[in-house]
């Protein structure tokens, strides 16, 4: 059980104050959210830094599982499009600027995010809205579940790879 886990009792704002306290510039962690329906969700949390650099793998396997995400994350992030592109989850935007790296000051906008209480509080009416709305939960979680199987699975993945080979050997392409 992660610090963020224990502190966050039922009240989203406190788990999300909390999950903030934990995460660093480009560690995404995931926290469990099962006190509104007994069904689990997931937040997945990543820095306007690390959504430069990384898209959390936890967050393939939570789809492969099922699981609705809630995505605290840049709007302009791959996590964010993923988690829209799929239908899912959710995105609460943490991001203060436009992609860093269309930027000049790449380093400042990096760490530029949102007010954490505006984070907190979209989150809040975000986790608030889910906890009436049963259907749309299911749906979303069906959206990750068969997301993962028509655009991520391995076979999906080998086909793509393969073609993609066969046309550089084939001097179609460049690496």
């Amino acid at each position: 059980t992660s610090p963020a886990q224990k502190a966050a009792s039922n009240d989203p704002l406190t788990l999300l104050l909390a999950m903030s306290t934990t995460v660093g510039a480009a560690k995404a962690c995931n926290i469990r959210l099962s006190a509104f329906d007994g069904k689990e969700h997931y937040a997945i949390t990543l820095s306007p830094g690390g959504a430069t650099v990384c898209l959390p793998s936890k967050t393939y396997a939570m789809m492969a599982a099922g699981l609705a995400i809630v995505a605290v994350c840049p709007w302009w992030s791959d996590l964010a499009r993923l988690v829209e592109e799929t239908g899912a989850g959710w995105v609460v935007n943490n991001a203060a600027s436009p992609p860093p790296l269309q930027q000049p000051a790449y380093l400042v906008a990096c760490r530029a995010t949102r007010p954490l209480e505006e984070v907190a509080a979209e989150f809040r009416e975000r986790i608030c809205r889910l906890a009436e709305s049963p259907a749309e939960v299911q749906a979303r979680r069906e959206n990750a579940w068969r997301a993962v199987r028509e655009r991520f699975s391995p076979e999906v993945i080998s086909r793509e790879w393969s073609a993609y080979l066969t046309t550089l050997a084939e001097g179609g392409g460049q690496a």
